[in-house]
């Protein structure tokens, strides 16, 4: 399943694609092929598409390196956090 990019989601036989959020379950033992499937219902996941381009796929997308901490934040019981 992992090769496929799908994640247990702890119910029964149900997993999920992080990338595209397709979610599959009631999976045939033998029968069912989980990378086949994944492009069969998800042609346009970019987990799919570096699959089939066989290109490794960054698991995490960083759109802001630098970390903003500026402002204290303040809890509703009066207590401030940095």
């Amino acid at each position: 399943m992992i090769e496929a990019g799908f994640f247990n989601c702890n119910v029964g036989d149900r997993v999920i694609c992080l990338y595209c959020n397709l979610i599959c379950q009631k999976w045939t033992l033998h029968t069912d092929d989980p990378c086949q499937i994944h492009k069969t219902l998800s042609p346009k996941c970019p987990y799919v598409i570096s699959m089939l381009e066989n290109q490794p796929i960054s698991s995490v997308h960083i759109i802001n390196e630098q970390v903003m901490i500026d402002t204290p934040i303040v809890t509703t019981n009066n207590n401030t956090c940095l």
